[in-house]
């Protein structure tokens, strides 16, 4: 499924909050060519959207410049806030090779959509009594083409779009780290928004975007010789508060897909928390307590393969391995 056709790719992610780079080496993916984060100013993007695009593109253009990715080929992701998901049967008189010719022409007619002008993708699942399940990602056109337009105009190459939820299992499947038969859970806290997918036998089954709440402007970016990093400047009662309240959603999403998904038949068994909140080893703590199910931190994934680069990078690492197909 993941098979590798160059030895070196660049991945780029691009958040409300921060832009985020790696140049992988295929044959040792535990140690990066290079990478690095620049944060954003508040209201350059909001929810996936590029409100400031000027200065996207300028912070863009330094970035281009001390990375060294002029007119390199990058992987990039579609904005969580604005991902459709949805498993769909399609009937067994369209052929394999048709089905992407079915949804142009049904998507948004017997297929709804909540936006105009899709842009999609799919993967099949087996067959089934009434027709062919396939699970359809489609995001709105106008929001692929801004941020290629973006990246073209920073003198990008964007090559490929993906979600996050791929990027982070297939670096957990090239590390031989996924039980196919486990119902896994992947967790993105950010500081902005929450992702959560569940994968079971190497399909995604569930894809989900929460917002938190708005503490993004009571973080501030503080700059040393060593490092970059968020700094809070609110009550921290308040953000505990929410923190639990963010994590009280994620256990209804798991009750979610075992009662109403699959008649208490079925059940995520293992989690793998990421992210790149300043809080993120209290957000373990705290699901640690509250959830009781098996728990991985990418901390420690990250330290028990060995790699060489902070964890906050797994989606961006995955996204990196991504096949580039001819």
């Amino acid at each position: 499924m993941f098979k590798f056709k160059k030895s070196k790719s660049v991945s780029l992610i691009i958040k409300d909050h921060v832009i985020r780079y790696a140049m992988m080496n295929h044959n040792d993916i535990t140690d990066p060519l290079s990478s690095g984060e620049k944060y954003l100013p508040t209201g350059v993007i909001r929810d996936g959207k590029i409100i400031d695009r000027d200065r996207l593109v300028m912070i863009l253009e330094e970035c281009v410049d001390e990375w060294g990715l002029r007119r390199k080929d990058v992987h990039f992701i579609v904005p969580d806030a604005h991902v459709f998901f949805r498993e769909l049967s399609i009937p067994t008189s369209i052929k394999k090779e048709e089905i992407k010719g079915y949804l142009f022409m049904e998507l948004g007619n017997s297929i709804p959509l909540p936006f105009a002008n899709p842009f999609f993708d799919y993967v099949t699942l087996d067959n089934v009594d009434n027709g062919k399940k396939i699970l359809l990602f489609a995001a709105p056109e106008p929001i692929i083409q801004e941020y290629v337009s973006v990246l073209e105009e920073a003198k990008i190459n964007p090559v490929s779009i993906e979600i996050n939820a791929l990027a982070m299992y297939r670096l957990l499947f090239t590390l031989d780290r996924v039980d196919p038969k486990e119902h896994l859970m992947f967790i993105e806290f950010d500081v902005d928004a929450v992702g959560v997918s569940i994968f079971h036998q190497h399909k995604p089954k569930y894809v989900h975007h929460l917002v938190n709440a708005g503490h993004v402007e009571q973080f501030e970016i503080e700059e040393s010789q060593e490092m970059v990093q968020l700094h809070f400047t609110g009550d921290e009662m308040i953000l505990y508060s929410d923190l639990q309240d963010t994590i009280g959603e994620i256990e209804r999403i798991l009750n979610f897909y075992k009662y109403s998904l699959h008649k208490g038949e079925a059940e995520v068994s293992h989690l793998v928390l990421t992210g790149d909140h300043p809080y993120i080893k209290h957000i373990y703590n705290q699901m640690n307590e509250s959830l009781p199910i098996k728990l991985e931190s990418a901390t420690d994934l990250f330290n028990e393969a060995g790699f060489s680069i902070a964890p906050r990078y797994l989606t961006t690492m995955g996204l990196a391995l991504k096949e580039v197909p001819k």
